[in-house]
């Protein structure tokens, strides 16, 4: 557990901490960066003061705990199958992120991430909760995206994004989505409040299971 509030690491080199827990808290104004894998079952992160950059290849963490990273980019690339949980909240202005290994499950109540920059779930399955209004800069890709937000509007509108099937949406703010050219399977609710669901596929299919899209008034 290197937590002390002093310190100022840039690079982390090869971490090894097998299936136990890395805590770091990191004040440096230059950015964090790797030179080497991080293999962790918690990785627990503050750097509060600079972009945290972890896009090791290598990568294997099977558990997020408390990521704060508050009106930062957190990067992370994750190779790890079956895949990765959360164990605490994440907090950050941009998340980007890779894990084709395996699932994804980014579903810890107290999520608080403002914008999607790249997410790379080719052929996964992806869940996110957030509690803030959320946007894109960078396309989302994924086999599967279920999303919960507990408040703000939704609005994926990366022309990029390739998502096969929609699971479940509850988006009480509203919900968007502009999924590229790529074929859809909505096989889920989706569920706001009093607010419009738009979904676009451009030239690709829709398909619609027998699934309720409810939005009260705004229907």
């Amino acid at each position: 557990m290197l937590n002390n509030a002093g310190n100022a690491v840039d690079t982390l080199g090869t971490i090894n901490a097998d299936f136990h827990s890395f805590t770091l808290v990191d004040n440096i104004a230059t950015g964090l960066t790797q030179s080497g894998p991080l293999t962790a079952g918690i990785f627990k992160l503050t750097n509060t003061d600079s972009p945290t950059t972890l896009t090791n290849t290598g990568n294997s963490i099977l558990s997020l705990g408390a990521i704060n990273a508050p009106g930062q980019v957190f990067t992370l690339v994750n190779n790890i199958n079956p895949g990765m949980s959360q164990s605490g909240a994440l907090t950050a202005n941009t998340l980007i992120f890779t894990n084709t290994a395996g699932m994804t499950q980014l579903t810890n109540p107290g999520n608080a991430i403002s914008n999607l920059g790249a997410i790379n779930a080719a052929g996964q399955f992806f869940a996110l909760s957030n509690t803030v209004a959320l946007v894109q800069s960078g396309a989302l890709t994924a086999g599967t995206l279920t999303l919960t937000n507990t408040a703000g509007y939704t609005a994926l509108n990366n022309a990029g994004n390739a998502i096969t099937n929609l699971g479940a949406i509850t988006a009480p703010g509203g919900f968007a989505l502009i999924n590229g050219n790529t074929a859809l399977t909505v096989t889920r609710d989706i569920s706001t409040t009093n607010t419009p669901v738009s979904i676009s596929t451009g030239s690709g299919n829709y398909r619609q299971n027998d699934v309720d899209i409810a939005s009260g008034s705004g229907d």
